[in-house]
């Protein structure tokens, strides 16, 4: 039996029985002995040490004393050689000293092995949890996508069964879209990757676009929401764009863990010096033993088999991580399983009033074919994003390897180069380093297409002279922005 497993008491029960044991056998064994039996209680007192520590160590000398004194009528050895008795004593009392404090080192390494094994395991099993949790979520919008392209397929002339098909395929797309960007944004801040573009901002402006993007799931499931805001704007230096990410993803929460036709509350107040937003429903609630991991990576409040919420648990866990970048603080509330959970926000005020610009004259958008270079070593991709540029009236030719795109470029002359970066052979920033450094070099608009999104990547891909950078897949919004003439860097 270990140690930790044995209560203090116990451990000086069983250091009175070692020591007991042994001053009876030493007893018994006097007349051979005579003044030799010190070996005896010296190695009853080291399997004390051993196995109790300083505390039952230091209890085992005091008895090993009181025996000697009872069943011989003095301490051990003769007092006549005081040399003699200071130099056992000091050996006795070394040896179980020594002996305690290695036990007690060796059981401290023990528990933290297995405390670091533990660790270790329950973040393999939740690991494990997660990939089967990610092979399903992505399984749920790639099912009707592959029904949605089915139904086109049979669907003949009939516009309206079509439209239908394609509104599906389009909503499980931005799912899918989220799923990925979810796993990436993780990734980077975990890495502290992620970057931050700030600026003063009114919290309203940014819950009214939390509001508007989760109100179609709000409404479909039959919620009420309540938004309470303060008359006076509450102006904060944040990213707009990861800010609307935080209340999103908490209404998010919110919406899909309350039964339907409950009640939500986003509430933001002034506290001091700093701007206090609250997202409250009537849910399913917390229980006691998930509410100090729940923004955690990887921990679900629930496992069931069902999965009828959805998603990879990775909300809260962005929510944190975005929220303390922000210089905040974020808490999770519940009373309990079935009393509703309540997500509170605290993000530091900014002084000062914000300038009411006003709205913008928006221009027309210049349509006007451009000349378009495309290069992607897949041929789905390459073809597919051709054909959607084609589609816009533009001059587009398509290349599959970089020593092709070179060839096509020379001759064809692109006003724009749309080029994925990672390929075999020539790769997508040798392309660019030689369209740049052409005839027509400087005019060409070099667009960086691709997989690679962290901030490292957007820096090398300044570096060698592209004028944007985007992540697949991209948007038709994102298209637009790259055929208008004039366009800046991005």
């Amino acid at each position: 039996m270990e140690n930790r497993q044995r209560s203090a008491p116990a451990n000086y029960s069983i250091a009175l029985l070692v020591i007991v044991a042994a001053s009876l056998l030493r007893w018994l064994l006097h007349p051979w002995l005579e003044d030799g039996g010190l070996a005896i209680h010296l190695a009853a007192v080291i399997i004390v040490a051993w196995l109790g520590g300083l505390g039952p160590w230091l209890f085992a000398q005091v008895l090993t004393l009181f025996f000697m004194i009872v069943f011989f009528g003095k301490p051990p050895d003769e007092p006549e050689h005081p040399l003699r008795v200071l130099v056992g004593l000091g050996v006795f009392v070394f040896v179980g000293i020594s002996v305690a404090l290695l036990s007690q080192s060796v059981r401290a390494a023990q528990q933290k092995a297995r405390l670091t094994e533990q660790s270790l395991r329950d973040a393999d099993r939740r690991k494990d949890e997660f990939l089967a949790m990610l092979a399903h979520e992505l399984r749920n919008p790639l099912a009707p996508i592959g029904n949605g392209l089915q139904i086109l397929e049979i669907a003949g002339d009939d516009m309206q069964l079509r439209e239908e098909a394609r509104v599906m395929m389009q909503r499980q797309f931005e799912h899918l879209v989220r799923l990925v960007d979810d796993l990436l944004d993780v990734s980077r801040i975990a890495r502290g990757k992620i970057e931050l573009r700030t600026e003063r901002l009114a919290l309203g402006t940014v819950v009214e676009r939390a509001v508007e993007a989760v109100r179609p799931l709000i409404d479909g499931l039959g919620h009420r929401l309540t938004v309470e805001l303060p008359t006076e704007p509450l102006c904060l230096r944040a990213d707009p764009v990861r800010l609307a990410q935080v209340i999103t993803n908490l209404l998010t929460n919110a919406a899909r863990y309350t039964d339907r036709g409950g009640r939500i509350t986003v509430q933001a107040q002034i506290a001091g010096d700093v701007a206090v937003i609250s997202v409250r429903d009537t849910g399913i609630g917390i229980a006691p033993d998930v509410l100090p991991k729940v923004f955690e990576m990887f921990v679900q409040a629930q496992h069931d088999l069902s999965r009828r919420h959805g998603g990879l648990g990775l909300g809260l866990t962005l929510v944190k991580s975005l929220v303390h970048l922000h210089g905040g603080e974020v808490e999770a509330r519940s009373d309990g399983l079935g009393k509703g959970s309540e997500f509170i926000v605290r993000l530091p005020l900014q002084s000062g009033v914000l300038k009411n610009e006003g709205p913008h004259a928006q221009s027309e958008p210049d349509v006007r074919p451009r000349r378009i270079l495309v290069l992607d070593d897949n041929t789905d991709a390459a073809d597919s994003l051709a054909l959607l540029l084609a589609l816009r009236q533009h001059d587009v030719r398509v290349a599959h390897s970089g020593r092709e795109a070179l060839q096509i470029g020379s001759e064809f002359q692109p006003e724009i180069a749309i080029l994925d970066l990672g390929m075999p052979g020539i790769d997508g920033f040798a392309v660019a380093k030689e369209l740049r450094a052409s005839a027509n070099g400087a005019a060409i608009k070099l667009v960086a297409l691709t997989g690679w999104g962290g901030a490292d990547d957007r820096q090398r891909t300044q570096a060698t002279g592209f004028d944007h950078h985007f992540v697949k897949p991209i948007t038709a919004e994102a298209l637009e922005s790259i055929t208008a003439p004039g366009a800046g860097r991005a």
